[in-house]
């Protein structure tokens, strides 16, 4: 279903959001939730962004982390997923309450694969701009950080490394 998805544009997007919205099989549901997470249009992510934390919208309020986390696993859709967090981080924290569970998987699931300086500042930005508004997400935002602070001190000691171990083998790295 995400192969569909991906590989379409707004049709198969809809296709997908009517079979959501008329199923009544929970995996089912799930699956679809996750497929539209998959298509690579950027206006549809930023638009199903929004939908996940709209009362109303057709997404259940305890289904917004997983059709957050589907945009932020979508190479296309991480950097919107980050900016996304940032910028409406006062209405997740509203919508799903300072208290919800899945407030820590959001913040994983935005800073997953972080590995640059810019990205670990943003990430110390972002915790530090909204200390006394994290909620049950502050231990996630914790461990993000000690990831990507590792991460970014890996990338840094090895990248030109291995870049000129690719480019050896004939890789061109800048595909």
């Amino acid at each position: 279903m995400c192969t569909g998805v991906a590989s379409g544009g707004e049709a198969e997007w809809k296709a997908a959001w009517t079979r959501y919205t008329k199923s009544n099989v929970g995996s089912e549901k799930a699956m679809l939730l996750s497929a539209m997470g998959c298509t690579k249009e950027v206006w549809i992510l930023a638009r199903y962004l929004k939908m996940a934390f709209t009362e109303k919208s057709g997404i259940r309020k305890q289904d917004a982390s997983s059709v957050f986390t589907a945009v932020a696993y979508n190479s296309v859709g991480r950097d919107l997923a980050w900016n996304f967090l940032q910028d409406q981080w006062p209405v997740i924290l509203e919508y799903l309450g300072p208290g919800s569970s899945h407030l820590s998987r959001i913040a994983k699931a935005a800073s997953q694969g972080f590995n640059a300086q810019l990205e670990l500042k943003e990430l110390m930005k972002f915790k530090s701009d909204n200390a006394d508004h994290l909620g049950s997400a502050r231990r996630a935002l914790d461990q993000s950080l000690e990831r990507a602070t590792l991460n970014t001190a890996w990338m840094e000691k090895n990248y030109d490394a291995i870049l000129v171990w690719l480019n050896g083998q004939g890789y061109d790295h800048t595909l």
